[in-house]
C-alpha cells in the first residue's frame, strides 16, 4: 500500500513538469521564436530574439496584431498598433516590424496589404492610401503574392466560379 502512496505524487509531478514544458518555452528555439502550444500543432509567439515580446503592455495592454504578411524572401511582416487608453501613451500611428528583425528597414516601399469583409477587396498601402476593387463581388478570400498581385477568389455574375487577378498600375 504505502508504494502506491508514493507513486501518486511522483505521477502527478512527472505529468505537471510535462505539462508546463509543453505549453511554453523559455528559450528561443532554432528560429529565435519564444513559443507556447495552444493546442496540437499551434504555437503562440511570445517574443523573438530580435526584441519584440508580444506578451509586453504599452502601458496597459499588449498591441493589437492587425495585419500580417509574408515578403518575397519568407519573413513575416506584422502591422500592429496600440490599443484604447495605450494609444494616448505611446506616439500615433502604426507599427511596422519584421518578425526576427530588429530594425523594419527592410520592408518594400511599395508593400500593400489587402483583406475582404465579404464584398469587394480593399488594400492599403504603407502611406495609407486606400484602394478598392471589386467592390460590389462576393469576395471569400484576397492573397497577395510576392511581386504584388493580388489573388481573390468569390462570385462571379451572381454565381460562384470567380478567381481574380489585381495588378496595382
Amino acid at each position: 500500500m504505502r508504494k502506491h502512496m508514493l507513486a501518486v505524487p511522483v505521477l502527478i509531478a512527472v505529468l505537471a513538469g510535462w505539462a508546463v514544458g509543453v505549453t511554453a518555452q523559455d528559450e528561443a528555439g532554432p528560429d529565435g521564436l519564444v513559443t507556447e502550444e495552444v493546442e496540437p500543432g499551434v504555437e503562440r509567439i511570445i517574443r523573438d530574439d530580435a526584441g519584440h515580446d508580444l506578451d509586453e503592455t504599452h502601458p496597459t495592454y499588449r498591441l493589437d496584431m492587425d495585419r500580417v504578411a509574408i515578403m518575397g524572401d519568407g519573413s513575416v511582416l506584422l502591422l500592429s498598433s496600440y490599443r484604447d487608453s495605450d494609444n494616448s501613451a505611446n506616439p500615433p500611428g502604426p507599427l511596422l516590424w519584421v518578425l526576427g528583425e530588429p530594425d523594419p528597414a527592410s520592408v518594400p516601399d511599395d508593400l500593400v496589404w489587402c483583406d475582404t469583409d465579404g464584398m469587394g477587396v480593399f488594400c492599403f498601402d504603407l502611406s495609407g492610401h486606400r484602394y478598392i476593387y471589386l467592390e460590389d463581388t462576393p469576395i471569400n478570400q484576397v492573397a497577395v503574392a510576392s511581386d504584388g498581385t493580388i489573388w481573390a477568389v468569390g462570385g462571379y455574375d451572381g454565381g460562384s466560379g470567380g478567381l481574380y487577378r489585381i495588378t496595382r498600375d
